[in-house]
């Protein structure tokens, strides 16, 4: 089966959409459910893999820092299902967020038609147009503290520190001291994520962002970061987010479903636990 380059149109019929799920063990009801959603939404698409695309925006985990073996262990049902939907054909476009990057080496440890990029993506879809793909943690440029921290994670010096590291020594020190900034950083969230004044505010910034994507030529813009699920549309142009699964903190999460064929927009949709 031929292997379609991120610079190539794509013609897909059926692209599925999730970001922010902020997995934290693989143990968890949420990972379960991740898992789950895996496996039946594309189990009926074996033979005609290559008519579909999965698109991860970001903050998937709430910490995977490095392209380390280990991963590929503590993850490794997520990992085989990855493979499964890459040797069917499935096309799958990893935008790393804030609390998983420095990972695109896993590109290296999976079979081909995978792509996991920093910052963003510039898709063409046949039919359809172009779409802008971002993690959105580089929307608000006035959050200098923020930003200086992501200058500061993102510089690469740390990432050439981290693969000189032994990965019995990350997996020890390294992987505790990151989870525990991952879950200072939850607590922070949860004070702004019932403010609906910010809510408000934090919605129109990314709304205008998206209005300069349209004036750039995209029709779609994709992102996620700040939590909160909008459905956007002007005139022809539109803006999805999938908001995170901080909405429903019992192993539930919302993901876009967008079915080409029919020409509709993508729908919501709310992944619920198996009975």
């Amino acid at each position: 089966m031929p292997t379609r380059s991120l610079e190539t149109p794509t013609d897909a019929k059926r692209i599925l959409v999730v970001s922010d799920l902020h997995i934290t063990k693989s143990d968890s009801p949420l990972y379960r459910n991740f898992i789950d959603f895996l496996k039946k939404e594309f189990q009926n698409h074996k033979k005609a893999g290559a008519d579909h695309e999965l698109w991860l925006l970001g903050d998937i985990f709430d910490f995977m820092v490095g392209p380390f073996d280990f991963w590929l262990k503590i993850y490794s049902e997520f990992f085989i299902e990855l493979t499964r939907l890459l040797n069917s054909g499935v096309r799958i476009l990893w935008i790393q967020g804030n609390h998983d990057f420095f990972i695109e080496g896993l590109e290296n440890k999976l079979p081909k038609g995978i792509f996991i990029r920093d910052d963003f993506m510039n898709i063409e879809i046949v039919g359809f147009g172009r779409c802008f793909l971002a993690h959105g943690d580089l929307v608000d440029l006035k959050d200098r503290k923020y930003q200086r921290w992501r200058a500061i994670t993102r510089k690469p010096l740390l990432r050439a520190a981290l693969s000189c590291l032994p990965q019995w020594l990350v997996l020890k020190y390294f992987l505790p001291f990151g989870q525990n900034l991952s879950q200072k950083s939850r607590k922070k969230s949860q004070n702004w994520e019932s403010n609906s004044q910010f809510i408000a505010g934090n919605k129109e910034l990314f709304r205008e962002f998206s209005r300069e994507k349209w004036s750039a030529g995209f029709r779609g813009v994709f992102l996620g970061h700040n939590h909160i699920s909008d459905q956007y549309t002007e005139r022809n142009h539109f803006l999805l987010n999938c908001g995170s699964s901080f909405e429903f903190r019992d192993g539930r999460f919302s993901f876009f479903d967008w079915n080409l064929e029919t020409g509709e927009l993508p729908r919501r949709v709310i992944w619920r636990p198996s009975p």
